[in-house]
């Protein structure tokens, strides 16, 4: 080989500082699978379209397929990042620790076979700290370490990989902890994960990539199909990919007659964001939410109570725990003051209020088969929340009061209350308020009458048939769902191993979908369609005077 001139080394240190791409197409040798022999990193196609985004995103989160470079591109990152760049620190974290040393083996063959001129001067080299020293002793230092809760919490890295998060069972503690520090660094997050959906971090995983997309949070994203990889795709299916969009499916169909559950075959290797994504087996409503895909926010508010013309009304206010889709029919200006019959019911699942799940109440519009108000609130106990269903039931009632009308005169929704737990609680509060109460017939012992009970008593087979109530509803129902919390709830709603039906894992609630679920419960409970009353009751007439008031509260 020939010997390099003075000016030469430092041309060729300087492009090897400014261009990291350069420095992978001259100096990168990475170990080829095969042959287990150096190779010059040539960058595939897939590789190529994502370097700007891992080069230059803030914040950045990538859902992948297996086996598609990245642990080899990042390994090359790092240690071009640690020997160009003076007083720095970039931090590795790996679920394992056995990952956490084998990503330095990878950064340290990289670097054995770099040219001497193109290294600082090693201070130490470990199976976890690499740390260099620049002319005036500048040192700059890379870390990969296995997970902790505490994560980079007492450090503050310039650019902080958090590798293969959906395998990290503290993949959220790490991400909290960490950070400040970097915000304050002014450094950089890259998350990289497969969608290996039984793995502990695949909620926190699936949040930030689907948060990421919606633009809910500051993450860039990128997905990486399985055909990334060349070699796994034939020329005619990628001819047909590019100019159709069909899928290649030649790889996928020889895994499956190798024996893999397709299950397996499209968390390991999904050709789709949405087969990425996806719960478990799918979930447990599957495309019953395919109509239901374009949820559109509500008017935030909250109920008042006037207690000289004892009427309830809605008072719009920006972070209001009560979301409002559609007004009670009386209130629009077509209004005809004749009153319906079982038009509006109300179901709740009911929590502590201690700030952990939520307690959630849906209001079903049974003319139009639509969930047109929410209540939702983690922050409210059980004895509060029946006084606020009781409001709710007030104002979505079946007819409009005059002002001073007798407080037990008119009929309101119908509401069904869960009652595991503080569920209890509630349904004796709406007992005492003379509310109008789901009720459940149960049979006692041999020979003794039956006996009513009040609320929704759950259990596992109950469950499961609430679940299948609220599929059915979802798929016959003419109206759409325009809840986004319920949308993402229901999605990742599926039937587990051990036949119960719940969230896919411990970080992810429910409660809107037991909601949604306890409201079509009191629907089949109210039985026949909601009707008019004939002829029309005089002194029923709307409070809201004004014309132009639309059925949307939009």
């Amino acid at each position: 080989m020939t010997e390099l001139t003075k000016k030469q080394i430092v041309d060729e240190c300087g492009s090897v500082c400014f261009s990291f791409a350069y420095f992978l197409s001259r100096f990168c040798y990475i170990e080829a699978k095969e042959s287990k022999q150096p190779m010059l990193f040539k960058l595939w196609p897939s590789q190529e379209r994502i370097l700007p985004k891992i080069l230059d995103s803030m914040l950045l989160v990538v859902l992948k397929a297996r086996q598609l470079g990245l642990t080899w591109l990042c390994a090359a990152y790092c240690l071009w990042f640690v020997i160009t760049k003076p007083m720095k620190l970039i931090v590795v974290i790996s679920a394992k620790g056995d990952w956490a040393v084998e990503f330095m083996d990878r950064v340290y063959f990289i670097m054995r076979l770099l040219p001497a001129y193109l290294l600082p001067k090693i201070i130490k080299q470990t199976s976890e700290n690499l740390v260099v020293e620049f002319p005036g002793g500048l040192q700059s230092t890379l870390k990969s370490i296995p997970t902790t809760e505490a994560g980079a919490q007492s450090k503050t890295p310039d650019v902080l990989i958090l590798d293969e998060t959906c395998w990290n069972p503290y993949i959220r503690e790490i991400y909290n902890a960490s950070k400040p520090g970097i915000v304050a660094a002014a450094g950089r997050i890259i998350a990289i994960s497969n969608s290996i959906k039984t793995a502990p971090g695949w909620g926190w995983t699936r949040d930030i990539f689907t948060g990421a997309m919606k633009n809910e949070n500051d993450f860039d994203w990128i997905f990486m199909p399985w055909w990334d990889r060349p070699g796994r795709a034939t020329d005619e299916e990628i001819k047909q990919f590019e100019k159709d969009g069909t899928h290649p499916k030649a790889f996928i169909e020889g895994e499956l007659r190798g024996g893999m559950h397709p299950d397996d075959a499209k968390a390991h290797y999904p050709a789709t964001i949405e087969e990425a994504i996806s719960a478990i087996s799918g979930s447990y409503f599957g495309k019953s939410l395919a109509r239901h895909d374009k949820p559109v926010p509500g008017i935030k508010g909250r109920l008042t109570y006037n207690k000289q013309s004892k009427l309830v009304d809605f008072a719009p206010e920006t972070h209001g725990i009560l979301e409002v889709w559609r007004y009670p029919y009386y209130l629009l200006a077509d209004y005809d003051e004749i009153p319906w019959e079982r038009r509006y019911c109300i179901g709740s699942d009911v929590s502590e209020g201690l700030g952990q799940s939520y307690s959630v109440a849906y209001v079903m519009d049974r003319k139009s088969q639509e969930f047109i108000a929410r209540l939702r609130s983690n922050r409210v106990d059980a004895h509060t929340w029946a006084k606020l269903l009781y409001w709710l039931s007030d104002y979505y009632s079946y007819s409009r009061p005059s002002s001073g009308e007798s407080w037990h005169e008119k009929e309101r929704a119908l509401i069904c209350v869960e009652t595991t737990g503080a569920g209890q609680t509630t349904v004796h509060e709406l007992k005492h308020l003379n509310a109008n109460l789901y009720v459940q017939l149960a049979a006692g012992k041999v020979g003794s009458e039956v006996t009513k009970r009040f609320g929704w008593h759950e259990s596992n087979q109950a469950k499961h048939d609430m679940s299948e109530d609220l599929r059915h509803f979802l798929i016959s129902t003419l109206g759409k769902i325009y809840c986004p919390i319920l949308v993402n709830e229901c999605s990742t709603w599926i039937l587990h191993d051990n036949g119960q039906v719940g969230p896919e894992d411990s970080t992810r609630f429910g409660d809107c979908v037991v909601g949604a679920g306890l409201t079509v419960q009191a629907d089949i409970f109210m039985e026949g369609s909601p009707r008019q009353i004939m002829p029309p009751l005089t002194g029923w007439r709307a409070r809201f005077e004004e014309k132009g008031r639309s059925n949307w509260a939009l």
